[in-house]
């Protein structure tokens, strides 16, 4: 038996030592208070008690899905890619049917964007923005060539700071001022495109 011990059992050593009877006719003296309790944490096993995995249902995986941000991003580009491009690339042609409203009947020309004396490259941003159609988007000097080209057409114009949005027989169904942002400015043709 090996009678060298560790050095952090020495003092359970010497509490024990302290503790044995020194003569028979001696009284067994009693074990210290809290040694026992010292020696069952510090030696007795404690059990693992391994629990199954639960399944989780495919509703609530369902829900955990939706709940994502990622889901909302998803969402909010179905809506507009799914309602604002159509509103923006209409047919054209004979025969061309409007379904997206649910009207039925031909559409005479594609809407136009017709910018009046608008800051340098705007038309360029607009048209490679993957908003609008490059060939709907077209740069003029003033009101009255914006008034000649045929069609229903979002006129902005950056005299008067106003969008207009104007059917194919010329009246204006929609007016309001242009968003002070640039960052607005898709947002605003979008709403004028809508009302067409």
């Amino acid at each position: 038996m090996n009678l060298d011990l560790p050095p952090h059992l020495e003092t359970v050593r010497r509490m024990l030592e302290g503790s044995l009877r020194l003569r028979p006719s001696e009284p067994v003296p009693a074990v210290p208070a809290g040694l026992l309790d010292d020696l069952n944490r510090k030696f007795v096993s404690q059990r693992i008690v391994i629990e199954p995995e639960s399944r989780v249902s495919w509703k609530m995986k369902l829900k955990a899905l939706v709940a994502t941000p990622a889901f909302g991003l998803a969402a909010a580009a179905v809506m507009v890619f799914g309602v604002v491009a159509p509103l923006v690339h209409h047919q054209s042609g004979p025969g061309a049917v409007d379904s997206f409203r649910g009207v039925t009947g031909t559409v005479e020309a594609p809407a136009m964007i017709v910018l009046v004396d608008s800051p340098a490259d705007l038309a360029n941003t607009l048209s490679r923005s993957g908003q609008f159609e490059a060939s709907s988007v077209i740069a003029v000097g003033d009101l009255k060539a914006a008034s000649d080209i045929a069609g229903p057409k979002v006129i902005l114009d950056f005299e008067s700071a106003t969008i207009r949005a104007i059917d194919d027989q010329g009246e204006t169904l929609h007016e309001a001022g242009l968003p002070t942002r640039i960052s607005d400015l898709t947002l605003s043709v979008a709403d004028a495109l809508s009302r067409l």
